[in-house]
């Protein structure tokens, strides 16, 4: 019996070696399946290397993905234990004060009757809880359970985890997938086929690429966003601060990091380094002159589904394939892994994920 049960342990190609990626991966393996990630040609994942880091629940507009949010924060208390806290984690909290007083205090009240560990703070109360800012308003919100990652850090950690437990990383680009009796069964990488019971699409904005081989396309917004890095300076920040024009946190190598709008609405400049100066610009105006001298910036693409939401799950008219696409990848991605792996392994049906299934997009 044991014997059987060894021989027929489940076997999964991830494709994509991200934060999700890479969670997907880890949670497989100490399930017990066998594991072959292949991260191409940007291991470590394009938009988890040019991530902000935050993680929050602060979504006011759907209770479900909220709630979906709150639990995914408790699955990063989890992840820190079991990775014997080498991850780099800060939950000191955030200082929000990005709109109007009114909605601010609205947010707030909603927020804080779903549950959220958010309050109003007044200004002497904020510069205590972040002395370096050189202005707030009178009140401003305080989430003390929110904190900040450092996504490639983790992806990395999450990984050599994997690979230390017996997954295999394969080099090269996912480049087609292999079909057989109308279900997917493998991909090939240069010419050389890898077999799999179960296929995982994890690439973010790319994913396209290879569903469109499974008639399949995903309506999926790439929104570019862009962070602006500080040279290393003794620690200023303790927390987050979102504010009017400016979103920025410190990390752990003592740079800041900041942008100024993370819903990928688009830039107020017409060139990149215009607009890299112009964050390094509000940075200052939040912490004083002088307080952020613009080293280098980077431009990520956030991969948004068109209803803001996940998508998660199988493809009915490409069994074999599951596929994995959402902008808040850093806030879900131990809960989106873990829960991933038992649904694989298992065959359970996860109540979580009915909401984000891929295939309210294609009926």
């Amino acid at each position: 019996m044991i014997v059987d049960a060894i021989l027929h342990l489940i076997r999964v190609i991830v494709i994509g070696g991200g934060i999700i990626g890479s969670s997907v991966a880890y949670h497989l393996i100490i399930g017990g399946a066998q594991v072959t990630v292949i991260p191409g040609n940007d291991p470590g994942g394009s938009a988890t290397k040019k991530s902000f880091g935050w993680i929050n629940a602060a979504e006011q507009d759907n209770r479900e993905y909220f709630e979906f949010r709150l639990a995914a924060m408790s699955d990063w208390h989890r992840l820190e234990k079991e990775l014997d806290g080498l991850i780099r984690l800060n939950w000191n909290g955030s200082l929000w004060w990005e709109s109007k007083p009114k909605i601010v205090e609205q947010t707030v009240d909603q927020l804080s009757s779903w549950g959220y560990p958010i309050q109003l703070v007044s200004r002497k109360e904020a510069r205590t809880i972040e002395p370096s800012i050189a202005y707030c308003p009178e009140y401003v919100a305080h989430a003390n359970t929110e904190g900040s990652v450092s996504p490639d850090n983790v992806a990395q950690l999450l990984l050599d985890r994997a690979v230390s437990l017996g997954a295999i990383i394969r080099p090269g680009v996912a480049d087609s997938l292999i079909f057989k009796g109308g279900r997917v069964v493998g991909v090939s990488i240069s010419g050389e086929q890898l077999s799999g019971d179960e296929i995982i699409i994890a690439t973010g904005a790319c994913a396209n690429t290879l569903l469109a081989q499974a008639n399949v396309r995903l309506p999926i917004n790439k929104r570019s966003g862009l962070l602006a890095y500080s040279y290393r300076m003794p620690t200023i920040l303790n927390g987050i601060i979102l504010a009017p024009g400016i979103h920025i946190r410190q990390l752990y190598d003592g740079r800041l990091i900041a942008g100024r709008d993370f819903s990928g609405a688009g830039f107020a400049t017409s060139s990149y380094s215009d607009e890299a100066q112009l964050i390094a610009s509000e940075a200052c105006k939040l912490l004083g002159p002088g307080h952020f001298d613009l080293a280098d910036f980077s431009i990520g693409v956030r991969p948004i589904p068109d209803d803001g939401l996940p998508a998660i799950g199988r493809i009915s008219n490409a069994p074999g394939l599951y596929v994995l696409v959402m902008h808040s990848g850093i806030t879900l991605a131990p809960i989106v892994g873990r829960l991933t792996a038992d649904e694989i392994i298992h065959g359970r049906s996860i109540d979580l994920f009915e909401m984000y299934s891929i295939e309210r997009f294609l009926k």
